[in-house]
């Protein structure tokens, strides 16, 4: 028992010594590796909500020109296909 405590009461300094720098040390990786991580999942959530706001944009656009020409033909069609009867049936 005498042992370990005189092998503990020596290193204990020098760990304190030793390992206070290290530790402020390691305490400053650890907060830097955190703030890297919180700031690229930042931008990955950032450019990941621009790139999903995007394909819906370009989705809608591209739904509502779709509609909006198909309804155009439809009533081009409705407009001009009597005049085609008209035209087509007395020949």
């Amino acid at each position: 028992m005498g042992h370990p405590e005189n092998a503990e009461s020596g290193p204990s300094e020098m760990e304190g010594i030793c390992c206070c720098p290290s530790t402020v040390a390691n305490s400053k990786k650890g907060i830097v590796v955190v703030v890297v991580v919180v700031v690229v999942v930042a931008v990955a959530a950032i450019i990941i909500f621009i790139i999903v706001v995007v394909v819906v944009v370009v989705v809608v656009v591209v739904v509502v020109v779709v509609v909006v020409v198909v309804v155009v033909v439809v009533f081009l069609l409705q407009l001009f296909q009597p005049s085609w009867k008209s035209k087509v049936l007395p020949h």
